[in-house]
Parts: C-alpha cells; structure tokens; sequence
C-alpha cells in the first residue's frame, strides 16, 4: 500500500490495514496467458522496388523490379508470395527474338487476366493490409506526398481491395509504375 493511500485512508477514517489486505487478494489472482498466431503479411520498400513477405520473424525480400514480376496468393488463409518463373530481366527490358510459337503456347496457357491496377511511385508510397476473414488484400497508397511544414490542405489516399482466395496477383514494377495484375488461380 502506498504512502498515498495510507494517507486517504486516515483523513477518511479508513482501516488501512483492511485496505492492505484487499489489495493482496486482488494482487493474487490468477492471470490468463493469451496466445496469439500471427498471420503471414506483406509489405513495401520504402523505395518500392522490393516486397517483404514476413512470416514468424522473418522478412523474405522478393524483387519486384524484375520483369517476371512476384505472385500473391494464399495457402490454408496464409499468405504465400513466389518469385515468377521464365528469364531474369528488369520490367523496362523488351523482348528480343520473338518467337511466335513461343508466344502463342505461353499466352495459352497463361492464367485469365482479371482486373489491372498500374500505380506511380513517383512521390507516392505504398502499403498492404490483409484481411483473414475474407482473405482480401488491400493496397492503400499516400499519394502526392509533400513533407513541409504546415498539414496539407487535403489528404490524397488510393486504395484498392483484392480478393485472394480464388486469384493470385502478380506485382511488379515497371519504370515508376506498380503494376498489380488480378490472375485466375
């Protein structure tokens, strides 16, 4: 009991020996211990050329300044993030030696393109939430960032919602562009 206390408890003609001994059984209850299972996350660079899957501790980096671009999806309502498969090559590259079989049996049996978001990062940042329950992962972006002095007069935000359960999406940044493709699984 602190001093305090003790000090109330005389000027209103308390017991403070029966206020110490509340205060002991109160102190000696049980506690619970929560535990909590953290889902896997994504997230930006600060420069937007990398995206970081964290998962128990860890942050993978994956290049998305890469013309093969990153795939999200989910795995038992965890978010899963792969590397995209074919040639390593920055986005701006153009295809050199077109074959045009080669096109015609990769476009075959490429998946159905779904909705297509393509942001600038010029000046503007970038930042993913994901929602369990619905399994959506959402992109909300700060645009027109201007760090002065006094608030900005209006707050500019983006964002948009994906639905990852039944689709991947394919990040990856072209020039100072993020281009988010929505992908049949």
């Amino acid at each position: 009991m602190s001093i305090f206390d003790k000090l109330m408890a005389f000027f209103q003609n308390k017991n403070p020996d029966k206020i110490a001994q509340q205060e002991a059984v109160i102190m000696q209850k049980p506690t619970t211990k929560y535990t909590t299972k953290m889902v896997n996350s994504v997230s930006f660079s600060s420069d937007m050329k990398t995206l970081y899957l964290i998962d128990d501790g860890r942050a993978i980096a994956f290049s998305i300044d890469d013309k093969r671009g990153v795939f999200i999806g989910t795995l038992k309502g965890q978010i899963t993030v792969v590397t995209g498969i074919g040639p390593k090559g920055t986005a701006d590259e153009s295809p050199s030696g077109d074959d045009p079989g080669m096109i015609a049996s990769a476009a075959a049996a490429a998946p159905a393109v779904g909705k297509t978001v393509k942001l600038s990062v010029k000046g503007n940042q970038y930042t993913t939430f994901y929602n369990t329950e619905n399994q959506f992962l959402a992109i909300i972006g700060a645009t027109d960032i201007d760090i002065s002095i006094s608030a900005p007069e209006e707050v500019k935000c983006e964002h948009f919602i994906f639905d990852i359960k039944n689709k991947v999406l394919k990040v990856r940044r072209i020039g100072n562009a993020l281009e988010i493709q929505e992908l049949d699984k």
